[in-house]
């Protein structure tokens, strides 16, 4: 199986993983359109919480993806920092960081193309 195939399949597992308690406050949304500087700026101007909640589980998600790359001897989607404590404040100052080239990704590419930035491979 090669890279790509394993990062779309990746992708799809950490927006299915985030969908079903997050996605009703957009029920009237179309999520793969939900954008990322959309997500942040309800969070940091409108203080909203589903919207804390949804950008948490995808970045969970992704995280979980990166943790299965590492046990099937794969490249990693990106490469942290060792011994690099991660919270949901560290993620989102992140993510605002990176706002200029992610932000006007769909939510998970966002994500995605915000930590491969923040935290490349050695090889690329």
């Amino acid at each position: 199986m090669n890279v790509p195939r394993l990062l779309l399949i990746s992708l799809v597992m950490t927006i299915s993983i985030s969908l079903p308690t997050n996605a009703a406050p957009y029920k009237h949304e179309y999520l793969d359109q939900l954008r990322l500087e959309t997500l942040l700026d309800r969070i940091k101007h409108q203080n909203d919480i589903q919207a804390y909640t949804f950008l948490i589980g995808v970045t969970t998600g992704i995280f979980w993806s990166n943790a299965l790359m590492l046990t099937l001897d794969r490249p990693l989607l990106f490469c942290p920092l060792k011994n690099m404590q991660f919270s949901d404040l560290v993620v989102l100052d992140i993510l605002e960081k990176r706002r200029e080239c992610c932000g006007e990704k769909p939510v998970s590419v966002g994500v995605m193309m915000a930590l491969r930035t923040q935290f490349p491979c050695p090889d690329e």
